[in-house]
């Protein structure tokens, strides 16, 4: 099974990476990609660069942080928005690899790595091979799984160092030295994304009841904890202070509803129709293994729970990414609740060949309908999508006219990692009185202000009749359906 698992593998990672985007686009992918380049330069902040005699007391330096960035307190300086983590592993790939191989790299072997745990998760819990093996492939064609595999972001990362956690936990039972590697396993799950925090429950489940394993735990996530809470206290002004700001408000029980609707609607669509059968798994998991009915709803309880009060879960399908960690555990009771079902129907004496054709055909069924779904196709259009902010910055590059000052904000965060010698201006940030020191300061310095914009960004700054910034704007031209503009001083 072992051949079977590495031909799955193997397979999947040479089908997933022409489809692979390691390119900074949006927040998300440019904030990581360029904390990635700070780490790399053994930096954690850059000194905030205005144009010369930029009026910035008036403006406020944070119209000047690019998507990704945010002004550190109390400095001028630059400091990322985005979790350590996933910088931190791209970094590290980054000391043997050119910065986009790094990039690529990184997102292979997560993808590889996270499916072999899965494998490797689904045994422990009491799957047999065969069945082991369909959940990787119900995994590794879920519609989210492949839409976050091909990008820059953290979720998979999060998912694989979650698995690994329970994974050494468990099998520290038979190997005691083995709780270590759970502790450094959730600790580099919380460097990526620092909610993993709550999968701590969880993890004790998994752990031998022994004072000697929760000390090991301990021992192999402090050293993470101390520089997680460091760096967050002196990026952001606290140890439990994070990039995003105060989000505690955004937390509500009024979003509990909308969100369990959505869940209900989208599980189904992402970890496959198969989770209706979960329940069973707690009537199927007995004598040794009756602690993964523990195991399984800390651990899903913790992810689904927090993010059911966060509104923005419920905002599209791929808003779902949040709660991707949760997918192993939701996809390994299934296929055991499953199990179970047809062990009943079948007779518990029923041959290993019948099982195993029986989870080939469902298999089979719920990746059919997976890749039914439209948003089954959506990681074919990611590359290019994200390719776009790259090839435009150049683009706009081309033009050798003094401006250097360019509003824009969708396109903020890829200027500032491709195109540093542009100063992005973000609009979303400016008043009308900001806005005359801006025209006061292009005055006194003679020099042009651009514009690139996406076609939403140039409906509400164009769309209402005048301009919401006052000038004689002049288009320059487009990329694709990014649109560049000068206001002459």
């Amino acid at each position: 099974m072992r051949g079977w698992l590495s031909a799955l593998v193997a397979g999947y990672l040479i089908w997933l990476s022409p489809a692979l985007a390691p390119y900074a686009g949006g927040a998300d992918s440019s904030g990581y990609l360029w904390s990635a380049r700070l780490f790399r330069h053994a930096s954690l902040s850059v000194p905030l660069d205005p144009p010369h005699d930029f009026p910035l007391d008036t403006v406020g330096a944070s119209a000047l942080a690019p998507l990704g960035t945010m002004v550190k307190s109390g400095t001028r300086d630059l400091v990322p928005t985005y979790p350590t983590g996933l910088p931190l592993h791209i970094a590290a790939a980054n000391l043997l690899l050119p910065e986009e191989s790094a990039v690529r790299s990184v997102l292979i072997a997560t993808a590889g790595v996270t499916l072999v745990l899965l494998f490797v998760l689904a045994r422990d819990a009491g799957l047999g091979p065969a069945w082991a093996l369909a959940g990787c492939v119900v995994f590794a064609f879920s519609p989210l799984v492949l839409f976050v595999a091909v990008q820059p972001l953290s979720d998979l990362l999060a998912t694989l160092w979650t698995q690994a956690a329970i994974v050494c936990a468990w099998r520290a039972r038979r190997r005691p030295a083995i709780a270590f590697g759970a502790g450094v396993s959730l600790g580099i799950a919380t460097l990526v994304r620092p909610t993993s925090l709550l999968l701590i429950p969880a993890v004790v489940a998994a752990s031998p009841a022994t004072w000697s394993a929760y000390r090991r735990l301990v021992v192999g996530g402090l050293p993470f904890a101390v520089f997680v809470a460091g760096y967050q206290a002196w990026a952001y002004g606290h140890p439990l202070s994070s990039g995003y700001g105060d989000v505690s408000a955004a937390f509500s029980l009024t979003n509990l509803g909308r969100s369990l609707i959505h869940y209900a609607v989208w599980l189904p669509k992402l970890a496959s129709w198969l989770i209706v059968f979960g329940p069973g798994a707690a009537w199927a998991w007995t004598g040794d293994l009756g602690r993964w009915r523990l195991i399984v709803a800390a651990w899903v309880l913790a992810i689904l729970g927090m993010y059911a009060l966060y509104p923005v879960t419920a905002e599209t399908w791929w808003s779902m990414r949040l709660v991707l960690p949760a997918l192993p555990p939701l996809i390994v009771a299934s296929l055991v609740g499953l199990r179970e079902i047809v062990s009943r129907l079948t007779g518990r004496a029923a041959p290993n060949a019948l099982t195993s054709a029986l989870a080939v055909g469902v298999v089979a069924i719920a990746v059919l309908m997976l890749a039914r779904q439209p948003e089954f196709g959506t990681r074919r259009e990611l590359a290019d999508g994200e390719r776009v902010y790259r090839d435009a910055l150049d683009v706009l590059r081309l033009d050798r006219s003094d401006r250097r000052a360019v509003l824009m904000v969708q396109m903020s965060g890829a200027a500032n990692y491709y195109a540093p010698e542009l100063h992005p201006i973000r609009y979303d940030a400016l008043t009308p009185e900001t806005w005359r020191a801006i025209r006061a300061w292009q005055s006194r310095e003679h020099a042009s202000i651009g514009a690139a914009l996406m076609p939403f960004e140039r409906d509400e700054l164009f769309g209402g009749g005048a301009p919401r910034f006052p000038c004689a704007w002049e288009p320059r031209g487009h990329y694709l359906h990014i649109t560049f503009w000068n206001c002459p001083p």
